[in-house]
């Protein structure tokens, strides 16, 4: 039996335009030390693109089992997202100033962490990237600061799992005593895996936000992480891969 690798498409992620549905230069994407181990354990090839990032798997079609590497639990493959344009966000949603965190993240996931069909190619939470999508990565020990001076005062910062609110992963006690206006609280989350949780303190009405813990990630600037999960084998793929996007609305 002879030994010839074929490489064939297993998922690209594309940056385009909403209204014109062209791409959009200036972004790039690098997987993360993590999703580069992945990647060699299951034979995986990472190419950037100009305009996002393909991976591609491999099999011998000489082999009685031809997929090489196969996925048989699930894996996520995590790509840091880099922007080279600095006048991007004049021109397109979301505007900096409004979202409630410095990047943004995305994951081909449904709100209760399945899998999103085949058809299904946006990342975003909505048709375009939008303030939804924003988050906060951070180490696994960060602190968070806490403005005390409004009406419904926070006593506990409560983490939980991102794709099931209902459970808290970790309660951490604010310090309330000083009486100061906004307090600093430690929050050590080295236990627990990198990855997207929520974030949000037991104040009335207050909303979760996405956080991201990645040690790496979290020491450099990054504008965003992607997150592409998968948990079969690679060539349960459609033909020609999965093709997924993200989609950027002009202001």
């Amino acid at each position: 039996m002879g030994f010839v690798l074929d490489y064939k498409p297993f998922f690209k992620v594309s940056v385009i335009d909403k209204v014109s549905g062209n791409s959009l230069p200036g972004f790039s994407f690098l997987p993360t030390s993590r999703c580069s181990r992945l990647l060699s354990d299951h034979q995986l090839v990472f190419r950037a693109r100009e305009t996002g990032l393909a991976v591609y798997f491999a099999s011998n079609p000489q082999a009685a089992d031809p997929l090489m590497g196969k996925i048989t639990s699930r894996s996520r493959f995590s790509f840091s997202m880099q922007l080279k344009d600095s006048a991007f966000f004049t021109r397109y949603a979301p505007d900096p100033a409004a979202m409630p965190g410095p990047q943004l993240y995305f994951d081909n996931l449904t709100a209760s962490g399945d899998i999103q069909p085949d058809t299904h190619q946006s990342l975003s939470l909505g048709a375009s990237v939008d303030s939804a999508d924003a988050a906060r990565i951070y180490p696994h020990v960060f602190f968070e600061k806490t403005d005390l001076s409004g009406g419904s005062v926070p006593t506990k910062y409560l983490v939980k799992e991102k794709f099931d609110p209902s459970e808290t992963v970790k309660e951490l006690q604010i310090d309330t005593s000083s009486g100061a206006p906004m307090v600093s609280t430690r929050i050590d989350l080295s236990a627990k895996a990198d990855g997207p949780y929520l974030l949000e303190t037991d104040a009335a009405g207050s909303t979760a936000k996405t956080i991201y813990l990645d040690n790496a990630l979290a020491a450099r600037a990054n504008l965003g992480i992607v997150d592409i999960l998968w948990e079969t084998g690679q060539d349960t793929v459609p033909a020609g891969g999965l093709n997924y996007t993200l989609t950027f609305n002009k202001q």
